[in-house]
């Protein structure tokens, strides 16, 4: 069973503000899968995306109606795209699991977490504005204070610019590693699957073979060749598939 569809058309992050067909259009999105016209509900948050209303709201109620409409593969696709712009929500997570399990009954391979996915979980909290502004104040306020206390020669001062420096450093420092954190996990290129497929040992099928990928799992996009993509599996499995069973993630856009 499939949660619920997301009833509101929340937190924007758009360069163009939604306008007011855009709400309309969503609330009939909704509609439609409420009255079982997946078909059309798809259609129309298709052209949402199109629109550039790229949304997590948009993308989980997609998966959703993928997902209702026996698109397992579509429904995986839409909720890793909504996770890429909201890392830790539990509704999208657990109806991308459920997805997951419909398509692999009984299939459970161990994931394997990569550095960056340690990363990810650290610093996915923190919103980005926040930490770029709390980087920029924190070291203007540890420079400020730095030269202040070079030209002071009263002690009582010298020490209260001392705390002020020490401050200004230690609220910046943390939020500056999150500032990076956050970088690398944008960069970060993931795919999903479309089809099983067998990994081959380098860029062509006269290669060894090495092993299954699974249609709907994430993986990792390390290298493009041609036609060709070397990726890394959720299980830590490195090989070569064709670029046209794979669906870029895209990464989020920036600070928000």
């Amino acid at each position: 069973m499939i949660g619920p569809v997301c009833l509101a058309f929340l937190g924007l992050q758009l360069a163009s503000p939604a306008t007011a067909q855009d709400q309309a259009d969503f609330a009939a999105a909704n509609e439609m899968i409420l009255a079982g016209d997946n078909r059309g509900a798809i259609a129309l948050f298709e052209d949402l995306l199109a629109r550039g209303i790229t949304n997590e709201d948009v993308l989980f109620n997609l998966g959703h109606a993928f997902a209702h409409a026996g698109r397992l593969v579509d429904a995986t696709v839409a909720y890793e795209r909504a996770l890429r712009l909201v890392p830790f929500d539990a509704a999208i997570a657990e109806n991308l699991e459920r997805v997951r399990q419909r398509l692999h009954p009984g299939d459970a391979p161990e994931r394997i977490e990569q550095p960056v996915e340690v990363v990810e979980q650290l610093v996915a909290r923190v919103p980005p504005r926040v930490a770029r502004v709390g980087v920029v104040l924190g070291f203007s306020s540890f420079f400020l204070a730095w030269f202040l206390r070079r030209r002071s020669t009263a002690r009582w001062l010298r020490r209260v610019l001392l705390a002020w420096l020490l401050l200004g450093l230690f609220s910046a420092a943390p939020l500056a590693a999150a500032v990076a954190g956050q970088e690398w996990v944008r960069l970060e290129r993931r795919v999903v699957v479309l089809e099983d497929r067998q990994l081959e040992d380098g860029p062509d099928l006269r290669f060894r073979d090495l092993g299954r990928v699974r249609a709907g799992s994430r993986a990792r996009l390390l290298d493009e060749e041609g036609a060709w993509a070397k990726i890394q599996t959720e299980e830590g499995l490195t090989g070569w598939v064709e670029s046209k069973q794979l669906v870029r993630l895209e990464a989020p856009a920036g600070a928000r």
